[in-house]
């Protein structure tokens, strides 16, 4: 049974499609809601962070850490909508305050949409994600997520390089790749894309390692809320509380049974994914049959923590993420390449990314258009 806790003072709660024969069809994505608030950037935010990009010197760190506990994470239309309970890290924080230079890493639990994988649309899950300089945005699915557990997340500098390892709930889930050193700041707590939804989590032992690898608990981490009275909550040095004002009274969502699985309903679950960041006559399609590891290292440079058998689909366009799960104040990613990889046996995707970069998919075996 869930667990919901209400410690705090209520509040109001307030391209193209492709089909199985590969035929264009003139079906439209839905919208995301968008979530009311002060800055226009259509997102809810309810979290404690330090560093520029809350205004403040960096605090340059070699690693980062965090517990994140869940009560309850959950939208009203899981097919259109998202929340988020997660951890971020700046990096590149030596670049000043321009929003058009923030990257970063994060890590944590998200439940609604999973971007149209057919019979997948939506679930509740364990991520991370990252933000490069070259305007690049990768995200990739880790696993089930689970209410009213502890789930650790955390980032370990690569010496000597632009990568990051991600960790989540101590096991090595992936490595960002090129997303920069100088890691300055961070942040946590809740991100909607939706008013629509119910949240309540904590951050347990926020730290750093310094450095000199030296580990130090968070600390002088204002908290930040734009969500006009949806959401609510605080920071305390290590600790962060956010919420909205009652506990969950519809569930997270359930992913669905495996779909059946071809490489047309591969091809119609990126080119709903192309009309959903806003590209709806995508060009130069075309995909290949790999393995998710190998598609990963050919098309992001990353790693990730499973290598089941995959399709991947690229193509080119205008590709913009309005609803990418972005820090605070970062500029929404674009490119002219989608990238999908999406599990041959379930039909859910498992990463994707957008990116200026046209990947020879011809390493990962025999190549065939989609037209």
């Amino acid at each position: 049974m869930r667990r919901y806790r209400r410690h705090l003072a209520s509040i109001a709660m307030m391209g193209a499609i492709i089909s199985t024969s590969m035929v264009a069809t003139s079906e439209t994505a839905s919208a995301y809601d968008g979530c009311p608030n002060y800055d226009g950037e259509g997102h809810c935010y309810a979290i404690g962070g330090y560093g520029p990009i809350f205004g403040q010197d960096p605090v340059y760190l070699n690693a980062a850490w965090s517990q994140l506990r869940v009560y309850c994470l959950a939208v009203a239309d899981p097919n259109n909508d998202w929340d988020n309970y997660e951890m971020w890290m700046t990096t590149n924080d030596n670049q000043g305050t321009n929003r058009a230079l923030w990257t970063w890493v994060e890590s944590g639990l998200t439940d609604g949409t999973l971007w149209y994988s057919p019979g997948q649309e939506q679930g509740f899950l364990n991520f991370w994600a990252d933000g490069r300089p070259d305007g690049s945005y990768n995200e990739h699915y880790i696993g089930p997520a689970s209410t009213d557990s502890y789930n650790t997340a955390a980032f370990y500098w690569v010496t000597n390089t632009n990568n990051w390892d991600v960790y989540f709930n101590s096991v090595k889930v992936g490595t960002s790749a090129d997303v920069g050193a100088f890691a300055g700041g961070g942040e946590n707590g809740i991100e909607s894309l939706t008013p629509n939804m119910e949240a309540d989590g904590d951050t347990y032992g926020w730290s750093y390692a310094d450095p000199s690898n030296n580990w130090h608990d968070v600390s002088n981490d204002p908290f930040y809320n734009n969500s006009n009275g949806i959401l609510t909550g605080y920071s305390d040095g290590p600790t962060v509380h956010a919420q909205t004002a009652q506990g969950c009274s519809f569930p997270s969502s359930a992913t669905a049974a495996p779909a059946d699985v071809t490489a047309g309903t591969a091809a119609t679950t990126a080119g709903r994914l192309a009309r959903a960041l806003g590209e709806s006559q995508p060009g130069a399609m075309q995909y290949v049959k790999t393995s998710r590891q190998r598609a990963a290292t050919a098309t992001s440079g990353e790693s990730v923590n499973s290598d089941n058998s995959v399709y991947v689909v690229q193509m080119s366009g205008k590709f913009t993420v309005p609803a990418a799960r972005i820090p605070k104040g970062a500029k929404a990613p674009t490119g002219s390449r989608l990238t999908v990889t999406i599990n041959s046996t379930s039909g859910q995707v498992q990463d994707w990314s957008i990116s200026n970069t046209d990947h020879d998919l011809a390493r990962l075996g025999t190549v065939s258009p989609i037209q």
